[in-house]
């Protein structure tokens, strides 16, 4: 039995997802309202629109986080010959190259050309959306038998965790750019906008972690984790039939 204080993890990644963002707003803040550009290299370092800086790392670490879990709990259905191995293993495959590409950054490669844009160029940055949205619509067809066979609990926190990052990353990612468009880039307005967008983002990867943790938590097996008290015997509660 493996004993971590789910909650207290869960909620100190929350915090620090919170406080990054309220760290980018403050050098929004600064920059923008006090005119202070560089703060001795803080503003690149929390802006949550560069790369390769402390918010674009911690993001990229919670995805890695999310895809060890989904391979300690495909490992464990593997031990005990259980259903569903192949797709909990594609998932772990599939937060790693969420992980790579948030470090990077492979989605800002697949952008239109300019000239095919015309009057549109300036939404050019968001055009990562669209084949995007055909790999989420493909990944949703292929793991709908999946997830409907996991347990009520482990669904609706899945739900919530991918309402979450896909609202930050794509939803709010097209209305940042509608206000980038009607604003400008270097405005404080904008920085706001995807500072929230980026913030959104993080607490669906933390999400992400919360409905793995709990899924092994409420698992039969020997990961079973337990939420700071003693586990449920998992033979008496009946055990799990899902994947």
């Amino acid at each position: 039995m493996m004993r971590v204080p789910v909650r207290a993890v869960v909620v100190s990644l929350a915090v620090a997802s919170v406080a990054l963002g309220g760290l980018s707003a403050a050098v929004q803040l600064a920059r923008y309202v006090y005119g202070h550009d560089s703060l001795l290299g803080l503003y690149r370092q929390f802006d949550m629109d560069h790369e390769a800086n402390l918010p674009t790392w911690f993001s990229s670490s919670l995805l890695l986080v999310s895809a060890a879990l989904l391979a300690l709990i495909a490992g464990e259905r593997g031990a005990r010959r259980a259903p569903g191995v192949k797709t909990w293993w594609a998932l772990a495959g599939l937060f790693v190259f969420l992980s790579m590409d948030e470090a990077a950054s492979f989605h800002e490669q697949m952008l239109l050309p300019r000239a095919w844009l015309g009057g549109m160029a300036g939404w050019r940055g968001v055009t990562w959306l669209l084949p995007a949205v055909l790999a989420v619509v493909a990944i949703v067809v292929a793991l709908g038998r999946f997830v409907r066979a996991l347990p009520a609990r482990t669904r609706v926190r899945l739900l919530i965790a991918t309402a979450l990052l896909l609202g930050g990353e794509m939803g709010l990612e097209l209305v940042g750019q509608l206000v980038k468009v009607e604003l400008g880039a270097r405005t404080l307005g904008y920085a706001l906008m995807y500072t929230v967008e980026e913030t959104v983002g993080l607490l669906g990867e933390v999400a992400f972690i919360y409905a793995w943790l709990d899924y092994l938590a409420h698992g039969p097996g020997p990961l079973a984790i337990a939420f700071g008290r003693r586990a449920e015997d998992p033979l008496a509660a009946g055990g799990r039939a899902g994947p």
